[in-house]
């Protein structure tokens, strides 16, 4: 699904107002405060940038129970995919939005076990051991286990 407006709303509401989008189809044009002001670095890559590498479960489930916590509610990232409930996310470019807080948005190819995988953009927000992952119209909140 491509950028969405309720996606650049909660990245307005994350970063603060200097990020605002162009258009309803472009990477944010300017940065929050702390940075350059130069536009936004986007590389093809060959994987997840290295903060966002890990085990994550919504704050609500204990890291202690990870391994009972059910794979329904577990995120794995690690190189150039991302693991979740029946899917998995293979990296396919990488926007960073900002370095404070560190944010991107991550384009990638969304496997639902079927053979045609659909494109997937989400803005990712890392704060501390927490990240927030937007897309599709919703928003979720982890915590880092691992």
């Amino acid at each position: 699904m491509r950028w969405i407006s309720g996606i650049a709303s909660l990245l307005v509401v994350l970063l603060g107002p200097a990020a605002q989008v162009a258009s309803a189809s472009e990477p944010v044009s300017t940065r929050p405060t702390g940075l350059d002001g130069t536009a936004p670095t986007s590389a093809e890559v060959a994987g997840y940038p290295v903060e966002l590498h890990g085990t994550w479960l919504p704050p609500d489930i204990s890291c202690a129970t990870l391994d009972a916590a059910g794979s329904d509610a577990l995120v794995v990232i690690e190189g150039g995919r991302l693991l979740g409930y029946e899917d998995t996310h293979f990296i396919r470019s990488v926007d960073r939005l900002a370095d404070v807080p560190a944010a991107w948005l991550i384009r990638s190819a969304l496997s639902l076990g079927g053979d045609t995988p659909d494109d997937s953009d989400n803005v990712f927000v890392l704060t501390g051991n927490e990240l927030v992952i937007a897309g599709d119209g919703s928003a979720t909140v982890y915590r880092k286990c691992r």
